[in-house]
């Protein structure tokens, strides 16, 4: 799934909309596509407010997440290697297996090295499979 940065930061409709602050830092860039490394849907949630959020590689090499709304879909291709699951707090998320690891994210945000490599690994194939001559999906039909 690759999308593109149609503003970097909300505004404040999508602030009352979603319900919930946003303390997204500055670092998403408009005009700039990203491939979508996981996808995650939220209701009334304490953190996340309500809506989509998309976890996005940053240059960094580590990630960041970011809600739907400043984005435009590109390519809505699903990631095959995205697992769903459905939280008791109701939320849906789609992540690669090895981000469901207790702890992944904070090991990652503090540099810890075997997540840190699981990480560039999953990055470089979303990115391959985003960005790559993929088969087109079943019921899909080639423009003439």
């Amino acid at each position: 799934m690759i999308v593109r940065c149609k503003q970097a930061q909300p505004s404040p409709e999508h602030i009352a909309r979603h319900g919930k602050p946003f303390a997204q830092p500055d670092v998403l860039e408009a005009g700039q596509e990203y491939v979508v490394l996981a996808l995650q849907f939220e209701v009334e949630s304490l953190i996340w407010g309500t809506g989509a959020w998309l976890q996005l590689p940053h240059e960094d090499k580590t990630m960041v997440f970011a809600p739907m709304c400043l984005f435009e879909i590109v390519d809505g291709r699903m990631s095959q290697h995205w697992e769903m699951r459905q939280w008791e707090d109701g939320s849906v998320t789609f992540w690669p297996l090895s981000f469901y690891a207790d702890y992944y994210h904070d090991d990652l945000r503090a540099g810890k090295a075997d997540v840190l490599e699981d990480f560039h690994q999953v990055w470089e194939v979303l990115d391959n499979e985003a960005r790559g001559t993929a088969p087109l999906p079943v019921g899909s039909r080639a423009a003439d």
